[in-house]
């Protein structure tokens, strides 16, 4: 998952702009099965310490309580019927990456907790999205929820799409669509670099909450606005450099050599999503940024 423009004016309600990627899913399984003792929940991934977590219970304030807070009814039943809940990650992207891996859990374990109550499908039912914000929002304060819902949306999609996403304050679900393709030939969107810095979105929401915050979503809002009028790759150079000196203003890129150099190349990038994302985003090719091959994570090709 990628998202392009708009990142904190999603959190105004205003429209954003994001790429799904398939060649970067995760992959996971949920379980039940019988307790041979007191009924647990078991988080399995060789990204955690020891291979594994164990919850006890789902009330705390942690990332995986927040994920499962929303489903106390179904995980009290689970209890009662004495069932072991066992999440486990089969695939996942490398944390420095920072493209979603999170949200792509939230999405996953949400789905499964929620075919429980619900046989509609949960993009079609506004009691999923409540849910599934009361987890975001436990665990980051804020948060848009793009990113968990439009991976839900593209799981079957085998190409790389470009999204429309919007959620309004006052609306019990967003809206989001797939832009229309432009072209029977993919086009270069640009291509995703790796910076090897972790940044936690929640503390970037919490940075970006004490500053002139409104002002600064809205101008990036803007960015996404022009970016719909005009969604050709040709239109990306300007609209990225703007992007880049708002997000310097903002004080959200971190003063890192890697990035050092990119200027120095002269070459225009802009952070991905709103914890900085480890990744930039450029909107030239990969054939142009061969001097950061090492870097080079992907290239944005769309049809």
């Amino acid at each position: 998952m990628v998202l392009l423009w708009g990142e904190y004016g999603l959190l105004l309600g205003l429209p954003g702009v994001a790429v799904t990627l398939p060649a970067f899913r995760m992959e996971i399984s949920c379980s039940l099965r019988l307790a041979k003792k007191e009924p647990l929940i078991q988080i399995q991934s060789s990204f955690l310490e020891e291979g594994q977590l164990v919850l006890r219970d789902s009330t705390g304030v942690g990332f995986f309580q927040s994920l499962l807070f929303p489903y106390q009814d179904v995980l009290t039943h689970f209890r009662q019927e004495g069932y072991d809940l066992i999440l486990t990650v089969t695939k996942n992207l490398p944390p420095d990456l920072g493209m979603g891996s999170s949200s792509a859990l939230f999405a996953g374990v949400q789905v499964f907790l929620f075919s429980f109550l619900c046989t509609a499908p949960p993009l079609e039912a506004p009691p999923f999205f409540a849910r599934l914000r009361e987890g975001i929002h436990r665990w980051q304060g804020s948060g848009s929820g793009y990113d968990a819902v439009l991976q839900i949306a593209a799981q079957e999609d085998s190409h790389s799409r470009m999204w429309q996403y919007c959620w309004r304050s006052n609306a019990s679900q967003p809206t989001f669509s797939r832009l229309p393709s432009s072209s029977e030939t993919p086009l270069s969107y640009g291509t995703i670099l790796k910076t090897g810095v972790y940044a936690e979105t929640k503390a970037a929401l919490q940075k970006f909450a004490q500053k002139d915050a409104v002002s600064f979503a809205q101008a990036q809002g803007a960015l996404a606005h022009r970016f719909l009028q005009d969604p050709r790759p040709d239109s990306l150079i300007d609209l990225v450099r703007e992007a880049q000196h708002l997000q310097e203003q903002q004080g959200l890129l971190p003063d890192i050599p890697f990035l050092q150099h990119l200027r120095a190349a002269h070459v225009p990038f802009k952070s991905l999503g709103a914890g900085f994302g480890d990744c930039v985003w450029s909107p030239w090719p990969a054939t142009a940024l061969q001097a950061f091959q090492e870097n080079i994570v992907t290239e944005i090709l769309l049809s």
